[in-house]
């Protein structure tokens, strides 16, 4: 069952329906001034509807909240992402200001797409955000003068519209389920410069043809610069070169690229030639893809530890792994990758998994950190003899968590019973060689989520695990497409290779369905049959 909700007005002389809401999953009414004034009403009904049969279960969460004044909220720029959290039945609001410079770029030519995105931090849920925008008016589920919104990475949405001076009027609903949801606004322009943290990754999309720019700042000409692209989708690659050389870096034009099937990486260092005409300053990044991408980008450039203790301290670099997001990183002798994670779940096993890209795969060390994250160890007891010289006071002894030993042909680390709202470090090295490799956690009982009539691109090695995904069909929406006697299809379509897939039902070893034939097949479900 799917409710809906009609506005309904009441003065001394009649009651009329003045606002409706059809939207699946969420629906949101706003009044405002102008409809007080035009219908005088004294006192407003709400009326929720439910789409279906009558005898069928329809439950619902009404919410009412104030409508913010305009400088309360928040105003989001080109190039930033803002970061909040939805919460069910709480609509978050959110103002772009496209000037008259963004219009006078338009009518030269120079752009020609607005480009606004919402997506959750956790990669591995089914839950969905409503991405509302209008031009000039606040929107709500009830017009069709919104922005179309077509789906977006990580069960988000994404607006792409030709830009208008004037102001557009962004308004974030968590559309289904209870819990909160992490999420990240962006908006972007074809050269669009965005600013990378030193250590944090950041996630973008592209365009088949297109690009994506950003930037980043070195202040130590001693030091080794290095960029990490992790595709989630597509098969992104990457170029940099100093600003002095090119503000906007493609492949053909850039001072250093890598161009690779999957992950790219560009080290550069304080010797190479290039880098000694410019060592510190403003670096660029070009992300191009031949076909539609979606990617992780993280940038260093700092070594992870200082070997002058005494005028330097100990200097570390984390970075913050989010679920069910891979990231490719290296470690080698002396410069071990730290990884911090934030635990929100209440699940019986987290799970880090860690692939060999090049060289030997890594150690890996995992540790709770309890709900501060500045209580958390930087050396493991793995590290290289270089690293731990002098080692500080965060260093540990034995891993309290669980272990990794690459030696040893080690695939993934389980933590039982993980604590919720506390911090877990990753500390992963290679005491002989350099090592690069690719981490990604995950929970159990948790896969990437299938989206009603949304494909999903993926890629798998023959010697990978498999790639579990996850279609959530909840009791209620089940017994209500029983009664529309509907069926469940999934269809594989190969790009290339000869893959197979098997379906499961939660939890259960038992098999529904194992294709019998490599590269293309489908399965079929009447949904009464689901139980």
């Amino acid at each position: 069952m799917n409710p809906d909700l009609r506005l309904y007005a009441s003065n001394s002389s009649s009651c009329i329906a003045v606002r409706k809401s059809q939207e699946i999953g969420g629906d949101y009414l706003v009044v405002d001034k102008k409809l007080n004034e035009d219908s005088k009403a004294s006192t407003y009904f709400l009326h929720v509807l439910c789409r279906g049969q009558a005898d069928a279960d329809c439950r619902y969460h009404v919410a009412f909240s104030e409508l913010e004044d305009e400088e309360l909220m928040q105003e989001v720029t080109v190039g930033e992402k803002k970061s909040g959290i939805a919460y069910h039945g709480i609509p978050i609001h959110f103002v772009f200001n496209s000037g008259s410079t963004c219009q006078k770029s338009v009518d030269n030519g120079d752009v020609d797409r607005l480009t606004i995105s919402a997506w959750p931090r956790d990669a591995t849920s089914t839950k969905h955000l409503t991405l509302l925008v209008r031009h000039n008016e606040k929107p709500t589920t009830s017009q069709g003068e919104n922005l179309k919104a077509t789906g977006g990475w990580f069960s988000g949405e994404v607006v792409s519209t030709t830009p208008q001076a004037g102001k557009f009027y962004i308004t974030i609903l968590k559309r289904h389920g209870l819990s909160p949801m992490p999420f990240v606004l962006s908006v972007t322009l074809p050269q669009t410069l965005q600013k990378l943290e030193l250590g944090k990754p950041t996630f973008g999309v592209v365009n088949k043809d297109t690009m994506s720019f950003f930037k980043f700042y070195v202040g130590k000409q001693n030091t080794d610069i290095e960029v990490y692209l992790t595709k989630l989708d597509g098969d992104p690659d990457v170029s940099v070169s100093h600003a002095d050389v090119n503000q906007h870096p493609t492949y053909l034009s850039s001072q250093w690229r890598s161009k690779h099937i999957g992950d790219d990486e560009i080290v550069i260092t304080p010797s190479d030639p290039k880098r000694q005409l410019h060592p510190t300053g403003w670096f660029h990044v070009g992300v191009q893809g031949s076909s539609d991408a979606t990617f992780s980008l993280v940038a260093f450039a700092e070594t992870h530890y200082e070997k002058d203790q005494e005028q330097k301290g100990y200097v570390v670099e984390w970075t913050e792994l989010y679920l069910g997001l891979p990231q490719a990183l290296a470690a080698q002798p002396g410069r071990p990758a730290n990884f911090l994670f934030y635990s929100q779940l209440v699940t019986p096993r987290l799970v880090v998994n860690v692939d060999a890209l090049e060289g030997q795969k890594p150690d890996a060390c995992v540790v709770d950190c309890g709900p501060d994250p500045h209580m958390c160890p930087w050396v493991s007891p793995y590290a290289a003899n270089q690293t731990l010289a002098g080692k500080p006071s965060q260093s540990i002894s034995s891993c309290h968590e669980g272990t990794l030993r690459g030696s040893r042909g080690d695939t993934q680390v389980m933590v039982s019973n993980p604590c919720s709202n506390c911090w877990y470090s990753i500390l992963l090295t290679s005491a002989l060689n350099r090592s690069r490799f690719r981490v990604q956690l995950g929970a159990d009982g948790r896969a990437h989520p299938l989206v009603e009539g949304e494909p999903f691109k993926g890629h798998a090695d023959a010697h990978d695990a498999c790639s579990q995904l996850v279609y959530d069909l909840s009791a209620s929406a089940a017994k209500a497409r029983v009664r529309d006697n509907a069926t469940l299809q999934l269809v594989m379509t190969t790009i290339y290779g000869e893959p197979t897939f098997k379906v499961k039902k939660d939890s259960d070893d038992k098999v529904l369905y194992s294709s019998r034939e490599s590269g293309h097949d489908s399965w079929f479900l009447h949904v009464g049959q689901s139980k």
